[in-house]
Protein backbone atom coordinates (compact mmCIF):
# COMPACT_ATOMS: atom_id res chain seq x y z
CA UNK A 1 0.00 0.00 0.00
CA UNK A 2 1.78 3.25 -1.25
CA UNK A 3 1.65 6.43 0.84
CA UNK A 4 -1.19 7.64 -1.81
CA UNK A 5 -3.53 5.36 -1.63
CA UNK A 6 -3.38 5.79 2.51
CA UNK A 7 -4.48 8.81 2.23
CA UNK A 8 -7.24 8.55 0.23
CA UNK A 9 -8.31 5.93 2.69
CA UNK A 10 -8.01 7.99 5.39
CA UNK A 11 -10.77 9.88 4.36
CA UNK A 12 -13.53 10.04 6.80
CA UNK A 13 -15.87 10.14 3.76
CA UNK A 14 -15.25 6.97 2.93
CA UNK A 15 -16.90 4.01 4.76
CA UNK A 16 -15.05 1.08 5.99
CA UNK A 17 -16.83 -1.30 4.24
CA UNK A 18 -15.65 -0.07 0.46
CA UNK A 19 -11.99 0.68 2.71
CA UNK A 20 -11.62 -3.07 3.12
CA UNK A 21 -13.00 -4.13 -0.18
CA UNK A 22 -10.02 -1.79 -1.94
CA UNK A 23 -7.45 -2.59 0.62
CA UNK A 24 -7.71 -6.48 1.22
CA UNK A 25 -9.73 -7.49 -2.30
CA UNK A 26 -9.03 -4.93 -5.46
CA UNK A 27 -5.80 -4.65 -4.34
CA UNK A 28 -5.24 -8.65 -4.37
CA UNK A 29 -7.07 -8.60 -7.92
CA UNK A 30 -4.86 -5.81 -9.59
CA UNK A 31 -1.72 -7.82 -7.83
CA UNK A 32 -2.35 -10.58 -9.47
CA UNK A 33 -3.64 -8.65 -12.96
CA UNK A 34 -6.95 -9.90 -13.08
CA UNK A 35 -8.82 -6.77 -13.20
CA UNK A 36 -12.35 -7.98 -13.96
CA UNK A 37 -15.32 -7.73 -11.56
CA UNK A 38 -17.38 -10.67 -10.41
CA UNK A 39 -20.56 -8.91 -8.15
CA UNK A 40 -21.05 -12.56 -6.91
CA UNK A 41 -17.40 -12.73 -5.53
CA UNK A 42 -17.23 -9.45 -4.23
CA UNK A 43 -20.45 -10.12 -2.21
CA UNK A 44 -18.97 -13.46 -0.42
CA UNK A 45 -15.86 -11.39 0.50
CA UNK A 46 -18.24 -8.57 1.97
CA UNK A 47 -20.50 -11.14 4.07
CA UNK A 48 -19.49 -11.69 7.13
CA UNK A 49 -20.69 -13.80 10.37
CA UNK A 50 -19.44 -11.43 12.73
CA UNK A 51 -21.31 -11.36 16.39
CA UNK A 52 -21.20 -7.53 16.71
CA UNK A 53 -21.53 -6.05 12.93
CA UNK A 54 -22.98 -9.30 10.84
CA UNK A 55 -22.86 -8.36 7.09
CA UNK A 56 -25.17 -10.30 4.19
CA UNK A 57 -24.55 -8.32 1.17
CA UNK A 58 -26.34 -8.51 -2.12
CA UNK A 59 -25.14 -7.43 -5.73
CA UNK A 60 -26.57 -4.06 -5.00
CA UNK A 61 -24.71 -3.62 -1.80
CA UNK A 62 -21.64 -4.80 -3.98
CA UNK A 63 -22.25 -2.56 -6.52
CA UNK A 64 -23.33 0.42 -4.15
CA UNK A 65 -19.32 -0.03 -2.41
CA UNK A 66 -17.82 -0.05 -6.06
CA UNK A 67 -19.81 3.01 -6.76
CA UNK A 68 -18.16 4.96 -3.72
CA UNK A 69 -14.86 4.11 -4.57
CA UNK A 70 -15.13 5.37 -7.91
CA UNK A 71 -16.61 8.79 -6.54
CA UNK A 72 -13.47 8.85 -4.64
CA UNK A 73 -11.37 8.20 -7.52
CA UNK A 74 -9.70 4.91 -6.21
CA UNK A 75 -11.34 2.61 -9.15
CA UNK A 76 -12.13 3.34 -12.66
CA UNK A 77 -14.54 1.57 -15.16
CA UNK A 78 -12.43 0.47 -18.35
CA UNK A 79 -15.56 -0.75 -19.88
CA UNK A 80 -18.10 1.30 -21.79
CA UNK A 81 -20.74 -0.69 -19.06
CA UNK A 82 -23.34 0.97 -16.48
CA UNK A 83 -23.01 -2.18 -14.80
CA UNK A 84 -20.30 -3.77 -12.77
CA UNK A 85 -20.69 -7.49 -13.48
CA UNK A 86 -17.77 -8.55 -15.95
CA UNK A 87 -16.42 -5.11 -15.81
CA UNK A 88 -12.68 -4.37 -16.68
CA UNK A 89 -11.33 -1.88 -14.33
CA UNK A 90 -8.25 -0.55 -13.13
CA UNK A 91 -7.19 1.16 -9.73
CA UNK A 92 -5.16 4.45 -10.46
CA UNK A 93 -3.28 4.79 -7.20
CA UNK A 94 -1.95 1.65 -7.36
CA UNK A 95 1.57 1.09 -8.31
CA UNK A 96 2.71 -2.27 -9.32
CA UNK A 97 6.28 -2.21 -8.68
CA UNK A 98 8.27 -4.32 -11.79
CA UNK A 99 11.78 -6.31 -10.03
CA UNK A 100 14.93 -5.22 -11.96
CA UNK A 101 18.56 -4.96 -11.20
CA UNK A 102 19.40 -1.57 -9.62
CA UNK A 103 21.57 0.89 -11.52
CA UNK A 104 24.56 2.20 -10.46
CA UNK A 105 23.88 5.42 -8.16
CA UNK A 106 25.64 8.79 -9.51
CA UNK A 107 26.16 12.34 -8.71
CA UNK A 108 23.81 14.70 -9.89
CA UNK A 109 24.04 16.56 -12.98
CA UNK A 110 22.64 20.37 -14.11
CA UNK A 111 20.66 17.78 -17.57
CA UNK A 112 19.50 15.23 -15.00
CA UNK A 113 15.81 14.73 -15.94
CA UNK A 114 12.92 12.49 -14.60
CA UNK A 115 12.22 9.19 -16.28
CA UNK A 116 9.30 7.81 -17.91
CA UNK A 117 8.44 6.03 -14.52
CA UNK A 118 8.55 8.80 -12.52
CA UNK A 119 4.91 9.06 -11.80
CA UNK A 120 5.12 6.15 -9.75
CA UNK A 121 7.69 7.08 -7.73
CA UNK A 122 5.54 9.91 -6.71
CA UNK A 123 2.67 8.05 -6.03
CA UNK A 124 4.63 5.54 -3.98
CA UNK A 125 6.02 8.84 -1.81
CA UNK A 126 2.42 10.37 -1.49
CA UNK A 127 2.38 13.04 -4.17
CA UNK A 128 -0.46 12.08 -6.72
CA UNK A 129 0.01 14.41 -9.38
CA UNK A 130 3.86 14.25 -10.58
CA UNK A 131 3.68 17.38 -12.69
CA UNK A 132 6.85 19.61 -12.14
CA UNK A 133 8.36 23.16 -13.50
CA UNK A 134 11.33 23.68 -15.11
CA UNK A 135 12.10 26.19 -11.85
CA UNK A 136 11.69 23.32 -9.70
CA UNK A 137 13.55 21.26 -11.62
CA UNK A 138 16.51 23.29 -12.16
CA UNK A 139 16.07 23.88 -7.72
CA UNK A 140 16.59 20.38 -6.93
CA UNK A 141 19.51 19.81 -9.81
CA UNK A 142 21.72 22.70 -8.28
CA UNK A 143 21.21 22.08 -4.15
CA UNK A 144 22.36 18.48 -4.80
CA UNK A 145 24.94 19.46 -7.27
CA UNK A 146 26.81 21.42 -4.74
CA UNK A 147 26.39 18.38 -2.40
CA UNK A 148 28.93 15.01 -2.51
CA UNK A 149 26.28 12.62 -2.66
CA UNK A 150 25.44 9.77 -5.17
CA UNK A 151 22.21 8.03 -5.33
CA UNK A 152 20.78 5.82 -8.32
CA UNK A 153 17.89 6.95 -10.89
CA UNK A 154 15.25 5.44 -8.74
CA UNK A 155 17.05 7.28 -5.84
CA UNK A 156 17.06 10.63 -7.37
CA UNK A 157 13.53 10.57 -8.77
CA UNK A 158 11.99 9.50 -5.10
CA UNK A 159 14.41 13.09 -3.50
CA UNK A 160 13.01 15.11 -6.21
CA UNK A 161 9.08 13.67 -5.77
CA UNK A 162 9.47 14.28 -2.04
CA UNK A 163 10.87 17.71 -2.25
CA UNK A 164 8.27 18.22 -4.61
CA UNK A 165 5.51 17.06 -1.79
CA UNK A 166 7.06 19.32 0.90
CA UNK A 167 7.01 22.17 -0.82
CA UNK A 168 3.14 22.21 -1.93
CA UNK A 169 2.63 21.18 1.63
CA UNK A 170 4.23 24.30 2.76
CA UNK A 171 2.25 26.29 0.43
CA UNK A 172 -0.96 24.86 1.57
CA UNK A 173 -0.07 25.51 5.19
CA UNK A 174 0.99 29.21 4.99
CA UNK A 175 -2.06 29.54 2.62
CA UNK A 176 -4.18 28.68 5.31
CA UNK A 177 -1.92 30.48 8.00
CA UNK A 178 -2.65 33.69 5.75
CA UNK A 179 -6.39 33.64 5.94
CA UNK A 180 -7.23 32.40 9.27
CA UNK A 181 -5.02 35.53 10.25
CA UNK A 182 -7.35 37.29 7.89
CA UNK A 183 -10.02 35.79 9.17
CA UNK A 184 -9.04 36.76 12.97
CA UNK A 185 -8.20 40.16 12.31
CA UNK A 186 -11.91 41.02 10.31
CA UNK A 187 -13.53 41.47 13.75
CA UNK A 188 -11.32 43.55 15.36
CA UNK A 189 -11.19 45.39 11.96
CA UNK A 190 -15.04 45.77 12.11
CA UNK A 191 -15.20 46.57 15.96
CA UNK A 192 -12.34 49.80 15.10
CA UNK A 193 -14.58 52.90 16.11
CA UNK A 194 -14.33 55.85 13.10
CA UNK A 195 -13.81 59.08 12.91
CA UNK A 196 -16.46 61.68 13.01
CA UNK A 197 -15.84 64.30 10.45
CA UNK A 198 -15.16 67.39 11.18
CA UNK A 199 -18.59 68.82 10.14
CA UNK A 200 -20.02 65.82 12.52
CA UNK A 201 -17.19 67.23 15.19
CA UNK A 202 -18.47 70.88 15.20
CA UNK A 203 -22.28 69.92 15.44
CA UNK A 204 -21.43 68.30 18.19
CA UNK A 205 -19.46 70.98 20.04
CA UNK A 206 -22.25 73.62 19.26
CA UNK A 207 -24.96 71.23 20.60
CA UNK A 208 -23.13 70.39 23.51
CA UNK A 209 -22.09 74.52 24.58
CA UNK A 210 -26.16 74.93 24.02
CA UNK A 211 -27.05 72.12 26.47
CA UNK A 212 -24.50 74.03 28.52
CA UNK A 213 -26.82 77.33 28.40
CA UNK A 214 -29.94 75.97 28.29
CA UNK A 215 -28.44 74.55 32.25
CA UNK A 216 -28.15 77.92 33.51
CA UNK A 217 -31.04 79.54 32.12
CA UNK A 218 -33.71 76.98 33.90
Amino acid sequence: MNATELNYLKSPRLSHIAKSLYAFYLRDLATQDQCIIDLTAVANYLYSQSQYFPTVPNYQIASMCLDELENAGLIRKLSDSESWQGCVFELPLYVKMETEVPKAPFAMTTKWEPGPAFHKIAILCGLEDSSYTLTDLNGFRHYWCSKNESRNQVGWERAFAQRLLKSRQQRVEVKFNTETHNTLETPAQQMKPQQPSSEELERLQKQSMEDFQNLFRK
